[in-house]
């Protein structure tokens, strides 16, 4: 009798633990390429109208968590047409799915970037679609975009994203001339207090 209780009481804080791994606000982050993306002009430095269709990246490193979970095909976002990305209403931006779930900005800002690449970086909320079991549920969210022009105006045009939840925030990795000053720097302080010491000798 004391065996089934045992039993009984495994099982229940085995399904207890189940359910508390998928409750709470969504958790975790997810990678989007696309399957459709054209700009107002054939140079990305002067583009200001973006039209996209998201499409999820599934598996290994391009999803975690509740993500990486409950996504497991690659879906379109939106499933038909397109979500515009205007730069003179970055704030407007927005995209949803049924199934995957809807993103809405509350702020966003292009960030600085380097040549033939735009940056920008959206903070705002993310409600879960259907994919996702009832009990995960709204999070704050983030979603960084970067479009990359190689070889310049009149090249194409590729664009990647990432979706934060919850928001996780832009740290831009140092360009080469930024890490070169940097050393300059602890370079100099170096040599300073070496002449300084034979001096004081």
């Amino acid at each position: 009798m004391k065996l089934h209780r045992a039993f009984l009481a495994g099982i229940v804080l085995s399904l207890a633990a189940s359910y508390s791994a998928q409750a709470g606000a969504i958790n975790g982050s997810q990678a989007f390429g696309t399957d459709f993306f054209s700009a107002n002009t054939t140079d990305l430095s002067t583009a200001t109208v973006f039209d996209i269709q998201l499409r999820t990246s599934i598996g290994g490193s391009q999803q975690s968590g509740d993500y990486a979970t409950n996504v497991t095909t690659a879906e379109d976002i939106p499933a038909s047409g397109t979500t515009t990305l205007n730069t003179s209403t970055l704030n407007a931006f927005s995209f949803s799915s049924t199934t995957f779930g809807a993103f809405s900005t509350t702020a966003g800002v292009e960030e600085p970037s380097p040549a033939n690449t735009r940056i920008f970086f959206f903070q705002g909320n993310f409600t879960p679609g259907t994919d996702f079991p009832a009990s995960i549920t709204t999070n704050t969210a983030s979603f960084l975009i970067t479009m990359n022009q190689v070889g310049g105006a009149g090249n194409s045009i590729s664009m990647s994203g990432t979706l934060h939840t919850p928001i996780q925030p832009f740290n831009p990795v140092p360009e080469p001339a930024s890490i070169a000053l940097a050393a300059i720097g602890l370079a100099s302080v170096g040599l300073v207090r070496v002449l300084r010491k034979r001096m004081g000798k």
